[in-house]
């Protein structure tokens, strides 16, 4: 029983990638035929093409790709972990400087109000006769 697959269908038909079905193509390992732009790939159900050896061939080099991906994945989960850490010191940073500017707007505002004060007094003190003091 022969059936016709699209490259998509031939990919999870041989479990291989698309690549590998494209190279197949190229190299004739499997019969395919362009229809209005697309790859319809004849297979016999019942007797497949001699696609074994080069199958295992590439599923090898998914696995390195596997592998290397997986390096890679873990790779940057840790630079991942690493700028989370960095984030988290720099938000506790901020809060500190937060409460630090509070602390100082809160002093601002304390010498502001006795600056005021004091020069309330300078003021009254420059409205009073100078004899008044002398009879303090």
């Amino acid at each position: 029983m022969t059936r016709q697959f699209t490259i998509p269908q031939a990919v999870r038909h041989f479990r291989v990638t698309e690549r590998t079905i494209r190279r197949w193509i190229k190299n004739s390992k499997v019969n395919a035929e362009l229809v209005d732009g697309r790859y319809l790939i004849s297979v016999d159900l019942t007797d497949s093409p001699d696609i074994d050896n080069d199958m295992s061939d590439d599923t090898s080099m998914d696995m390195s790709t596997d592998n290397s991906n997986s390096e890679l994945l873990k790779q940057a989960r840790k630079e991942n972990t690493y700028l989370q850490e960095i984030i988290s010191e720099k938000d506790k940073q901020i809060d500190h400087f937060q409460q630090l500017l509070g602390l100082a707007q809160k002093n601002i505002a304390q010498l502001t109000e006795q600056m005021d004060s004091s020069q309330q007094m300078i003021e009254d003190l420059r409205h009073r006769p100078w004899w008044r003091f002398w009879r303090q």
